[in-house]
């Protein structure tokens, strides 16, 4: 969607999240659209924009997988079909969505930068979601002192990290000037460990189950994993993370980098975070977390803007 969306910026055109998308961490009872508005603000969407009454019919009432079907008649009717295929090609075309630098529409801003901002805009949590937010920072008292959000992924990966332990978090979390903890797991046991054996630190985290399925997607299907309750957890553990001043995760995890991503959105500066182990995204992965604007290079770039990021400790 951020390729989607600044590609629709930068040809002056409207983005319509297609209505009947599937949406695997959701449920068909809690959101029947299973689309990007169960949780967020709506960017555009067919009922609020005038479509001529044809393009307005295909798209408000043919699922996702019969779109590019209709993909030769949508485009004679002004409508571009924007799908995981077409967007590789934008990607081609404009290397990795350096387009800005052309037209130079944000001077002297890196390609990071401007995926963040897509981000934060794109993430924006709608009614429902800001309310289960705000419910938790009052249980939390969220917002007394400094935090650091300390993500320790012991899911299907963890056979990969299997020399990585919780004291490898907490010595890179001693570079920061922090007691609150924000830690974001799907392993209680990681929970367990962090409070009984650095009661020094003031540990924060969601009230859920961390069952630590080995597949959460065949889970979900067999009926042990409610949908819309684990999107509701993470999607909540992301936000409160987005207001840390401080992160610690292994970047090798899509969703540390998109933590760190979403806080760059939101301050306009990335902020100070440690990177736990070598691997800066599935071994030497040619751009930073799933953004085709932000490469390796461009991350550098935006790491020099503030010589307290993890980029002076080596990259």
């Amino acid at each position: 969607m951020t390729l989607a969306l600044w590609q629709a910026m930068s040809t002056n055109s409207i983005l319509l999240p297609a209505p009947l998308g599937k949406w695997t961490y959701t449920s068909s009872q809690a959101c029947p659209a299973r689309n990007h508005d169960c949780y967020f603000l709506p960017t555009t969407n067919v009922s609020s924009y005038r479509l001529g009454t044809r393009a307005a019919e295909i798209l408000a009432t043919k699922p996702t997988e019969m779109l590019p079907s209709f993909s030769a008649e949508l485009e004679t009717l002004g409508i571009d079909l924007f799908t995981r295929r077409s967007l590789d090609e934008i990607r081609s075309a404009y290397n990795f969505g350096l387009l800005w630098k052309d037209k130079a529409m944000f001077p002297r801003k890196t390609g990071c930068w401007i995926a963040a901002q897509l981000l934060y805009f794109l993430l924006q949590p709608n009614y429902y979601l800001e309310e289960r937010l705000r419910a938790e920072k009052q249980r939390l008292n969220w917002g007394q002192g400094p935090t650091i959000a300390l993500h320790v992924r012991h899911g299907w990966r963890a056979r990969f990290n299997g020399d990585i332990s919780l004291k490898n978090f907490l010595m890179a979390a001693r570079d920061f000037n922090a007691s609150n903890v924000l830690l974001i797991t799907e392993d209680q046991t990681v929970i367990n460990e962090a409070e009984n054996l650095f009661p020094e630190y003031n540990w924060m985290y969601t009230l859920y189950p961390r069952n630590n399925p080995h597949d959460i997607g065949v889970e979900m299907e067999r009926g042990g994993i409610d949908p819309t309750a684990e999107a509701i957890n993470a999607l909540v553990n992301l936000l409160l993370a987005s207001e840390a001043q401080y992160f610690v995760g292994r970047t090798n995890s899509t969703w540390f980098r998109l933590m760190i991503m979403l806080a760059a959105g939101k301050y306009g500066v990335f902020p100070e975070f440690r990177n736990v182990g070598n691997d800066w995204g599935h071994g030497g992965l040619a751009k930073w977390g799933f953004f085709g604007l932000c490469t390796m290079g461009e991350l550098e770039k935006e790491l020099q803007y503030n010589p307290r990021t993890a980029f002076t400790r080596g990259f």
